[in-house]
């Protein structure tokens, strides 16, 4: 975004203050590759928690997340499935949260609201793990 100053031939100035520039082939690139580096890195560092349904574009993966009270018997469970819009990581990734065990509905709704909270914090950078992480750790503290 940015200020774009148009000037006619009678020398009015025309103001425009939310100008985007086109989208180039090079800036959608960086967006592919930016996204190709992210999948690689969770899939190296979920390993077995990561699934790949769909390479893309726009890919679509699942991670398993379960977080658990060291001396509890409950962990809690879900499938965390994000799909990339073209132009992210400036632009959220769509999310499903999946229940598999000890969540509640209301829960579920709680979480929704954390993770946007943390994309809208972390647009413009990578942040599927950061949004993982996030849900461990509110699932420890307040689920």
């Amino acid at each position: 975004p940015g200020v774009l100053l148009l000037f006619t031939a009678a020398s009015q100035v025309t103001f425009i203050a939310d100008y985007r520039p086109p989208s180039s082939a090079k800036h959608l690139m960086d967006h592919a590759e930016e996204q190709k580096m992210e999948l690689e890195a969770l899939a190296s560092i979920y390993f077995q928690e990561f699934h790949l349904i769909d390479a893309g574009p726009p890919a679509r993966f699942v991670l398993d997340v379960e977080a658990a009270e060291s001396e509890s018997p409950l962990r809690m469970h879900i499938d965390l499935e994000f799909t990339y819009t073209p132009r992210y990581p400036e632009e959220a990734p769509e999310f499903v949260i999946r229940k598999k065990r000890d969540i509640t509905d209301f829960q579920v709704e709680d979480l929704q609201q954390h993770i946007r909270s943390l994309i809208e914090q972390n647009l413009g950078s990578s942040m599927v793990y950061s949004v993982a992480g996030g849900c461990a750790r509110m699932a420890h503290g307040s689920l």
